[in-house]
């Protein structure tokens, strides 16, 4: 009975090394990931919900469940990855700046509603 494999050893040793070949083609992008998802903050679950700002507990300027959301769902691209940190640093950071803004216009808001209170009291006393 012919056999339907050849048992040469150099067609076998170019078979694996093509097998191995294609292997870490298809792999080599999911190597890199997994070496950038290491390094990955821990989920913040609820605590990160719990606040507009959220959790950034490597002080890199993204929250730490976008940040773990950008690189688990973009496992291929580097670049992608990249643009999408870049731009969450910029809405992140615009946040932060219309927080400031708006606490300080709350804060001006309560000095001039306590002045105009003091202002009506000393006017009008109560009798």
């Amino acid at each position: 009975m012919a056999s339907d494999f050849n048992t040469s050893n150099e067609v076998d040793y170019e078979n694996k090394k093509t097998l191995l070949l294609r292997l870490l083609l298809v792999l080599s992008p999911l190597a890199a990931n997994i070496a950038y998802a290491e390094n990955l903050p821990p989920d913040p679950g609820e605590a990160g919900k719990a606040t507009l700002a959220g959790v950034d507990s490597d002080n890199d300027g993204v929250r730490d469940d976008i940040q773990r959301w950008i690189v688990l769902s973009t496992p291929d691209s580097q670049k992608m990855r990249e643009a999408l940190i870049q731009g969450s640093k910029a809405r992140q950071k615009f946040c932060w700046k219309e927080m400031i803004r708006l606490k300080h216009l709350n804060m001006r808001y309560k000095s001039t509603r306590q002045s105009f209170v003091r202002f009506i009291f000393l006017q009008y006393p109560i009798r």
